[in-house]
């Protein structure tokens, strides 16, 4: 998706400002926010070779940040992503991905995991980002047959403000000289979608050209959590061997 440059009176019992209100949204988890970038706004389709690399290193992330995944070492320096938490958080996309890696019968890697659910299909981790949505009430889905035959489902945006909001943090983030952000959470999303090649579809590419070095500086992940840190790196280390593997099969 591409960027684009009355309150009530109050009363007595009204909530303090402290206090949400119980029917206020709950804020975008990290892989409804790549999904939403990689979304294209009118035609309902995911943008980007690598996006469902990103969703699922948003989601593997999401998990370690809640406690619900941790890494843990292995021999020969390897790690491994197991289950620390496997109580329900009531999401359907990271309640789902808490039981299969419960379930699995061998432990594997972060950068493994990150291919099994990018891979993953009935239902594809696109397909619960974008439902996610849908329930927020972001996007509308749309099923259709091409030529008759095939089944087509898009997801066309219904409102624009959520990810509107998302891209100026990014941009704040990425204007920006900092060397620790102030958000870390834009860094992460921003480090996701350059590797997955999202951000392309996001911004400009001369305005990308030109924040290349601070690109490079939110790469390193710095201030953000080792463990998180390296749920990231695995997903960076999984779309570059997504890459060169459809490299070479193109070129065989």
């Amino acid at each position: 998706m591409f960027d684009s440059s009355p309150s009530a009176p109050s009363a007595p019992s009204a909530p303090s400002a402290s206090a949400p209100s119980a029917s206020a949204p709950s804020p975008l988890r990290m892989y409804e926010d790549i999904a939403l970038l990689s979304l294209h706004d009118e035609k309902g389709n995911f943008q980007g070779a690598m996006h469902a690399h990103a969703l699922a290193g948003a989601v593997i992330t999401e998990l370690v940040l809640l406690g619900r995944l941790r890494i843990t070492p292995g021999k020969r320096k390897q790690t491994f992503l197991e289950v620390a938490d496997p109580t329900p958080i009531g999401d359907p996309v990271l309640d789902g991905v808490v039981e299969r890696i419960a379930g699995a019968r061998r432990r594997g890697q972060a950068a493994t995991w990150v291919g099994r659910l990018a891979a993953q299909r009935k239902p594809s981790l696109r397909e619960g980002a974008a439902l996610a949505l849908v329930d927020r009430g972001l996007l509308v889905r749309e099923e259709g047959r091409v030529l008759g035959i095939f089944r087509r489902v898009r997801y066309p945006m219904t409102d624009g403000g959520p990810e509107a909001a998302l891209i100026e943090r990014l941009r704040m983030a990425l204007d920006d000289e900092a060397p620790v952000p102030e958000d870390p959470r834009s860094a992460i999303i921003l480090a996701l979608s350059q590797s997955a090649g999202i951000l392309g579809h996001v911004f400009e590419k001369s305005y990308l050209r030109s924040r290349k070095e601070r690109l490079a500086m939110l790469a390193k992940l710095d201030g953000v959590p080792g463990a998180t840190r390296e749920a990231i790196k695995a997903a960076q280390a999984a779309v570059m061997a997504a890459t060169m593997a459809a490299t070479v099969a193109a070129t065989s």
